[in-house]
C-alpha cells in the first residue's frame, strides 16, 4: 500500500459506532444494554426507533426490521448527504485522527 492510500477497512472496522451517532447528533432511545435510532436508510422509512440498534463497542448498527446492517461511513454518509471520502475523513476526525489512516 502507497504511503498516500488510506486504511478505509481498518477505520470502517475499529469505528466506535456510539461516538458517530452522538456527534451526528442522532436522537437516541437507550434499553437496557441497548441504544434504539431510527433507521438511516431512506428505503425503510422508519417511524419508530424500536428497529435499528447498536451496542457498546460495536462498530455497526444492525435494523432489525429490513434486516440491513450500516457502518459508520455509510451512516455519515446518509446523515450529512455527502461523499465516501469526505465520511471517511469525518470518522477519522471523530476517532481522534489516528496515524495509520
Amino acid at each position: 500500500m502507497a504511503i498516500t492510500d488510506n486504511n478505509y477497512h481498518r477505520l470502517r472496522e475499529e469505528a466506535n459506532i456510539a461516538m458517530v451517532v452522538d456527534h451526528l447528533q442522532i436522537p437516541v432511545t437507550r434499553r437496557g444494554s441497548n441504544f434504539f435510532i431510527l433507521c438511516p436508510l431512506p428505503e425503510h422509512n422508519d417511524t419508530r426507533p424500536t428497529n435499528c440498534y447498536f451496542k457498546d463497542g460495536w462498530n455497526k448498527l444492525y435494523c432489525w426490521a429490513c434486516g440491513k446492517s450500516i457502518n459508520a461511513i455509510n451512516l455519515i454518509m446518509l446523515t450529512k448527504g455527502c461523499s465516501y471520502g469526505e465520511a471517511a475523513d469525518t470518522l477519522w476526525n471523530i476517532e481522534g485522527c489516528p496515524d495509520w489512516y
